[in-house]
């Protein structure tokens, strides 16, 4: 517990987190102290895994008409 005396101030700090994105207001006491944002990591992996599918695609694709240019030859 912190007590002040009137008149008197001090800066306080603290960890708050959450693992669930979105937007938090801190209270302290019943008074609003802050807000905070937790963001959402899914976007950047999933411009990864798309590339990656994409990619993966293409590579499969690739090997499907190679295989066919071999076949029409013999």
């Amino acid at each position: 517990a912190v007590m002040l005396a009137s008149g008197q101030s001090r800066t306080l700090s603290f960890d708050v987190s959450r693992s669930e994105p979105g937007t938090y207001q801190v209270y302290v006491n019943g008074t609003a102290a802050g807000v905070f944002t937790v963001s959402d990591n899914f976007g950047n992996n999933a411009i990864l895994v798309i590339s990656t599918l994409c990619l993966l695609g293409a590579l499969f694709i690739g090997i499907l008409m190679i295989l066919r240019r071999r076949q029409s030859y013999f």
